[in-house]
């Protein structure tokens, strides 16, 4: 179901809550939560608690969820309440004053009838002692999402939800989840390798990031560059860690001279799992390769990509199975420079 949320900004100001009382209410609105006709009063507290119930003053409420402890003065606050997958949640952001910056106390609950129930309450933004990575709600049509981001680990397209974990309500946990890639016109993997890439390539591009690896532990702030992936080694590989199916995970690899003219790359996966298809994303561009049973381990396979260019390339997993754990041992891009006359034109270009 599409989510229809009302956001309404609830200016409490800077310091407002450490003047005011502890739980005393904020600011307010007015709408009808049970569907009798009849508005019922939702609220954020000076502390960045959410409170609803009866807008009759002195009824007393359906219920409250607290906020986390957290270190700074909150601030201006958020309430937006809506449909989200079926079920009706309520959603209070308020911003934390202090460093490091983009810190604020998230407070989601369930209507469920003329209750609450509390379906998170942290604190999200940067975190560690120098805000290196990050946890982030989501609430949308599709549900409640949490998520964690970090620095420059994201997909040539922006996309950057780590280690996702939907809200599921019938057992009023978060369970881990796959993350779909975007789809897109398909390309043709082949087991055929052209003459360029009978050799490895100039290295241009390096691999950066990894969405999971092996040894994460769930947390943004363990993750790597995949060196496994470009050390010209077989019997080294990027596996991603368990959790949601290994789907999505994505690996990304950015040019040390701009914007190139790609010739292609080529694969070879890892022992494990079976790899079924990739999705890649090249610059803004997003195509499927269907991998059709070619993918076995140490047997490397050609994707074609000339007439495009890009400055970056993320590839993610696309339908996996087997059983295993799937994982790429060796992932070598293509340019033109690596064609004849392309080490001449690469210099030319650098002077």
């Amino acid at each position: 179901m599409p989510a229809a949320v009302l956001t309404v900004v609830l200016l409490t100001g800077p310091g407002a809550g450490a003047a005011a009382e502890a739980g005393s209410p904020a600011r307010s609105l007015t709408r009808d939560l049970d569907s009798d006709g009849i508005d019922e009063r939702v609220s954020v507290d000076a502390r960045g608690g959410l409170h609803a119930g009866p807008a009759q003053p002195g009824a007393p409420e359906w219920g409250a969820v607290a906020p986390p402890p957290a270190a700074g003065a909150p601030g201006e606050s958020t309430l937006a309440g809506g449909p989200a997958g079926g079920d009706l949640y309520l959603h209070a952001h308020t911003a934390l004053g202090g460093a490091p910056a983009g810190r604020a106390i998230e407070v989601v609950a369930l209507v469920e009838g003329r209750a609450l129930r509390q379906v998170a309450s942290l604190v999200t933004g940067p975190q560690g002692p120098d805000g290196e990575w990050a946890i982030a709600l989501r609430v949308d049509g599709d549900g409640v999402v949490r998520h964690q981001r970090a620095a420059g680990v994201a997909r040539c397209d922006g996309f950057d939800l780590l280690f996702p974990e939907a809200y599921d309500a019938a057992s009023g946990q978060f369970r881990a989840v796959s993350m779909a890639p975007p789809g897109g016109p398909v390309l043709a993997a082949t087991s055929t390798l052209p003459a360029l890439a009978q050799r490895p390539p100039l290295g241009l591009f390096r691999f950066t990031a990894a969405s999971t690896q092996r040894g994460d532990e769930r947390r943004a702030d363990r993750l790597a560059p995949p060196r496994e992936l470009d050390d010209g080694r077989l019997e080294t590989a990027w596996y991603p860690a368990g959790g949601g199916g290994g789907r999505g995970a994505f690996v990304t690899a950015r040019s040390l001279a701009g914007d190139e003219a790609l010739a292609g790359l080529a694969l070879a996966a890892a022992p494990g799992g079976r790899i079924e298809g990739l999705s890649l994303q090249v610059g803004g561009e997003a195509v499927r390769v269907p991998l059709d049973g070619l993918a076995a381990p140490g047997r490397w396979l050609w994707v074609p990509l000339a007439g495009r260019r890009a400055a970056c390339l993320s590839l993610a997993l696309d339908g996996v199975g087997g059983g295993g754990a799937p994982g790429l041992a060796e992932v070598r891009i293509y340019t033109a420079s690596d064609g004849p006359g392309g080490v001449a034109r690469l210099i030319e270009r650098v002077e």
